[in-house]
């Protein structure tokens, strides 16, 4: 696979996580590793340019247009970074540019700053605001004897400007003459010819320096650090094709981020409407059409959800007031105890109970084991903290032990298989259904065993998953020092309660419906990474 089939999924790359950014640097990398345009045999090749580089350096110094160069020039580059075709030549950037610093006037000394109608004068931070490659001033100007009483130095047009610190690598290009100050390491190329392949060359090598760079109080490369740096050349033909290919790559992905901005700005209003038709639909027709708006636009949706929690929390707010199962002519005109927010009627046949009025009248909610002592492992007992007790299941890697002992001493708490357990203390938000396999497990202090009687565990698990627990529970928690439930406020929630029947209705149509958004969330990752692993790929490949 070639730059060319790279060039052919540019806009796959694209859309893979950080695509764009990507796609802007494989671009500058494949243009200085000769891989974006072809090479052309009647090109004059780099060892010609690179020889005629060096009597244009030599007849500016001998005219006095510039200073003899400080820095070291001609050192060969041996440890060359990549292979580039072979009529390129490796250079220094010394060696096809005179690598020119600046400087700044006294700040108080009125005559040498003249703002507006002065030399131009730039710093590191004016680069930052710049959106186009040709910069023409900054916030300041200077007077022709600031220049002349400091080390600034009047650059001319074409010279490209190169941040040196804070931060390192801002590029741009000299559109008139301008000065700098000492945060910048410009390059003047001895052939003008060059300054847009010499721009492009530093916005790809710009983050290695600056990776690279030391300094105690802020990161710098010296003119010297500059002048060695190996640059690959290529010949002047080829260099005036590749110039415009970037251009018009850049361009692409200026289009392709524009694209994804609209896209994720419609995605943002589609995304919220549906789910907010959803949450207002009347009838369980209503939420059917609902659901089927949200399950085809799936993609577009989770752009905007967290793991599919905003979603799941809307379908377990209506499980748990009816809109499943009923319609709007069966509730009554009956309001939902003040203490449950945003709770709304019931439907005819629903009851309002406190928590304790549907648990096990011979085990009471009780909390475990309060001090855990030494884990003896496996001999012991598995003992559940709030840690594992995630939302709506149980996780087990992180499960340790008590002594047996001391789990009979919290005998209460010993686990038989389809209790309710909540987190009282610790990460709240944590309720799972302890599953059959499970029985002799015992519970820490932080975790509430709720042992139910005729109601169906899964469907009170969707009670307290659903946003009226969370509700109240932050009411409950609201300006208490410790952030803990307390078991009288848990005997005393509200629980909405439906007819034996409705409650597994209820508990088929949740599960079904859950288990339709973990199967599009796991296939939307699954699309995301083998955009992914294309991309690499494509890139791998085409580099």
């Amino acid at each position: 696979m070639d730059a060319q089939t790279f060039l052919d999924n540019f806009a796959t790359i694209a859309d893979a996580p950080g695509g764009t950014q990507r796609l802007r640097e494989l671009v500058l990398e494949l243009a200085v590793h000769g891989e974006l345009v072809e090479q052309d045999p009647a090109d004059e090749s780099a060892a010609v340019l690179l020889a005629g580089l060096r009597e244009r350096r030599d007849a500016l110094v001998t005219n006095g247009v510039i200073g003899k160069p400080r820095h070291p020039e001609g050192i060969p580059v041996d440890d060359a970074p990549h292979a580039i075709p072979a009529s390129w030549c490796w250079a220094r950037l010394g060696d096809i540019g005179a690598i020119v610093g600046g400087g700044t006037p006294k700040s108080d000394e009125p005559a040498y700053w003249a703002d507006g109608v002065g030399v131009p004068w730039l710093t590191p931070a004016d680069m930052g605001s710049q959106s186009s490659r040709l910069v023409s001033r900054g916030s300041r100007d200077i007077t022709e004897k600031g220049l002349d009483e400091s080390s600034a130095q009047l650059l001319p047009a074409g010279t490209v400007l190169f941040s040196s610190r804070a931060p390192i690598g801002h590029v741009g290009i000299a559109a008139q003459p301008l000065s700098t100050n000492q945060g910048f390491k410009s390059c003047l190329p001895y052939q003008g010819a060059m300054t847009e392949y010499i721009y492009l060359f530093l916005r790809y090598v710009g983050p290695i320096v600056d990776a690279a760079a030391t300094g105690t109080t802020f990161k710098e490369v010296s003119g010297k650090d500059v002048a060695l740096i190996p640059i690959p050349v290529p010949p002047l033909g080829e260099q005036q094709r590749i110039v415009p290919k970037v251009d018009e790559l850049m361009g692409l992905c200026d289009e392709l981020e524009a694209r994804q901005e609209r896209r994720d700005r419609a995605t943002t209003s589609f995304g919220g409407s549906a789910l907010h038709a959803l949450t207002e639909a009347d009838t369980p027709g209503d939420i059917r059409d609902a659901w089927e708006r949200v399950d085809a636009n799936w993609s577009t949706i989770t752009d905007q959800t967290d793991d599919v929690v905003e979603l799941e929390a809307t379908i377990l707010h209506l499980a748990v007031l009816g809109r499943l199962t009923r319609g709007d002519e069966d509730f009554e005109d009956k309001s939902a105890p003040s203490r449950v927010a945003g709770w709304s009627s019931l439907p005819r046949g629903w009851q309002w109970k406190s928590l304790q009025e549907v648990v096990d009248p011979d085990r009471s909610i009780s909390y475990g084991v309060i001090k855990l002592g030494p884990d003896p492992g496996p001999s012991g007992v598995p003992v559940l903290r709030c840690s594992d007790v995630r939302r709506m299941r149980i996780d087990k890697r992180g499960v340790r032990h008590v002594d047996r002992a001391l789990s009979d001493e919290y005998r209460r708490t010993i686990l038989r298989g389809g209790e309710l357990l909540v987190n009282v203390r610790g990460t709240l938000g944590g309720c799972a259904v302890v599953p059959r396999e499970m029985a002799g497990f015992n519970v820490a202090r932080e975790v509430a065993v709720v042992p139910t009687v005729d109601i169906d565990p899964a469907y009170l698990l969707y009670v307290f998953a659903s946003p009226g627990f969370l509700n109240y529970t932050a009411d409950s928690l609201r300006g208490t020092a410790y952030q803990g439930l307390n078991l009288s406020l848990l005997r005393a929630f509200p629980v909405p309660v439906p007819p034996k029947d409705e409650q597994a209705e209820i508990v088929a149509r949740v599960n079904g419906m859950l288990t339709s958004c973990a199967n599009l969330v796991a296939a939307g990752r699954a699309a995301t990474q083998t955009a992914t692993a294309l991309s690499r790929a494509l890139v791998a490949h085409a580099v």
